[in-house]
């Protein structure tokens, strides 16, 4: 064999080598984005599987971390209200919505109603008590 010819399968071989080495190449790249792809999926699968888009429920209650009941919402034919209570457990707003209208009441740490505040088709309302449940105010 003459060094042409040695020269030129040599060339041939170097040809396919290099065309092994770009097929191996692109496949290393695919099987690394599919990797990536279904790692991603897993960790966002895993993290959806824990958040609710949508919670359905006629009422709901949150609690703290000592499992304390903080807030309560209620929906019923009545209306929607929403309780929201302190760390001892008392009621200290009130807010709910009927047919009849708005209201907002205020307790204060002793129990006593504070605030009242309506919001009706006579018109808004707002009465004031002091500490001892005296009136204060009214409309």
């Amino acid at each position: 064999m003459n060094p042409e010819d040695r020269l030129d399968k040599l060339e041939c071989e170097l040809s396919h080598i290099k065309h092994r080495y770009r097929r191996l190449l692109g496949g290393v790249l695919i099987i690394a984005v599919v990797a990536v792809v279904l790692i991603g999926k897993l960790i966002a699968g895993f993290v959806q599987s824990n958040v609710a888009d949508v919670i359905v429920s006629h009422s709901f209650i949150l609690l703290d971390e000592q499992g304390n009941g903080r807030a309560f919402l209620n929906a019923s034919e009545g209306g929607l209200s929403l309780f929201l209570f302190d760390a001892q457990g008392k009621p200290r707003v009130r807010l709910a919505s009927t047919e009849g209208g708005l209201s907002l009441d205020l307790i204060d740490a002793q129990g006593k109603l504070r605030v009242l505040s309506n919001v009706s088709e006579e018109g808004p309302s707002l009465t004031l008590f002091d500490a001892q449940g005296k009136l204060r105010s009214c409309p």
